[in-house]
């Protein structure tokens, strides 16, 4: 009889382990519903961030892009006014929103303009290395001094 108690608590405690191991089960399938949950949320959360960002960022870039155009515009206005200091305060403002190859190539036709050799050559080699085929100045002169300086062969390319 004392066996079969026993016997009867085997049951039991396999009874109680497999409560054990369904309720282990359960929580599991809890903890990974609440994880989806949570991670579902996040992903809500960080797509929500990306839209709210990504208007802000487009907005910055499109600001900083009309404004560095105004400010290359004018300069180049004033560039072809032959207003030279002019040109050049604008150019300089145009390169504090942005530094490019095409507000380099003007700076340097501004120094040219100055007769400032030195800056004209350092600009335009700045130009050229930063973009090979930035437009070159439409003016002979401009051509010219870019090609005595080594810095465009005569087919017109890079020297470098």
């Amino acid at each position: 009889m004392l066996g079969g108690l026993w016997a009867g608590c085997g049951n039991t405690n396999q009874v109680q382990q497999s409560s054990n191991q369904s309720a282990a089960a359960d929580t599991a399938q809890q903890k990974s519903t609440s994880n989806q949950k949570a991670d579902q949320k996040d992903e809500e959360q960080i797509k929500a961030l990306k839209e709210k960002y990504g208007e802000r960022l487009r907005s910055r870039y499109q600001d900083q892009a009309n404004e560095i155009t105004t400010y290359y515009i004018l300069a180049q206005r004033h560039f072809y006014n032959r207003e030279y200091q002019n040109a050049l305060s604008y150019i300089k403002k145009a390169e504090n929103v942005r530094t490019n190859a095409d507000v380099l190539a003007l700076k340097g036709n501004i120094y040219y303009g100055l007769n400032n050799t030195d800056k004209f050559v350092d600009n335009w080699r700045k130009a050229l290395e930063m973009d090979r085929n930035v437009p070159l100045p439409l003016s002979d002169s401009l051509i010219e001094a870019l090609q005595e300086h080594d810095l465009i062969n005569e087919n017109l390319e890079p020297n470098f």
